[in-house]
């Protein structure tokens, strides 16, 4: 998901640069806002595929074809917008590292500075 927000982030004019230079909250928080269509436009793909399935519906009435199709089948590339990927190992293990007991924020400045 992180390379779509960075996607969309210089395509909306902000550096590479500067994208790879965030901290990873707020990098979280535009995957929200990618997600929930502030961004990516997940409003509009969702009341597309609505409409394409009502349709189908209507049409496949009059037809001998009369398996309905769910919305997702219509744009299946854009299936994380219906269903998020699931974390990656990477991102278990540094959620698992921020639930330990006694950790604290400033742990986290020990690992930028390496």
């Amino acid at each position: 998901m992180s390379r779509q927000v960075r996607a969309a982030a210089i395509f909306n004019g902000l550096a590479p640069e500067a994208f790879d230079r965030l901290d990873t909250e707020t990098i979280r928080e535009m995957e929200v806002l990618y997600r929930d269509g502030l961004i990516g436009g997940r409003a509009g793909v969702l009341y597309a595929s609505h409409i394409m399935a009502l349709l189908h519906a209507l049409a496949s009435a009059f037809s001998r074809n009369n398996r309905p199709l769910k919305p997702q089948e219509f744009f299946p590339h854009v299936e994380e917008y219906f269903k998020p990927p699931p974390p990656t190992k990477k991102e278990r293990d540094f959620l698992a590292f921020t639930l330990l007991p006694g950790f604290k924020p400033e742990y986290l400045e020990h690992l930028r500075r390496g």
